[in-house]
């Protein structure tokens, strides 16, 4: 079974750029996914999802400007080792042109 999750979502906040102790990018930030509705339902349901990113993909991701709506490839990781919290780890995106 593979791990691989490909999301489309406005990511409105994120933190600085950030490095490890080994010198490695590390990018943060939170992506809002749309559920999809159906037209009986009156509320809106969204996902909203931390992500993180590291290296050239960390940077890539930080000298864009925010709000911006992406696609976003990646894994589902746990936030730490002993985390029951899961985030999105990006391994690719690219720009969203909308649905």
């Amino acid at each position: 079974m593979r791990n691989e999750v490909v999301l489309e979502g406005l990511v409105e906040s994120h933190e600085s750029l950030r490095y490890t102790p080994a010198g490695v990018a590390n990018f943060v930030g939170v992506l809002t996914h749309q559920l999809g509705v159906k037209s009986s339902e009156t509320q809106e349901q969204a996902l909203t999802i931390t992500l993180t990113a590291f290296a050239e993909v960390a940077i890539s991701l930080s000298q864009l400007n925010y709000p911006l709506e992406l696609i976003i490839k990646g894994q589902l990781v746990k936030k730490h080792a002993n985390s029951k919290e899961l985030v999105i780890k990006v391994n690719q995106y690219k720009l969203s042109h909308g649905v």
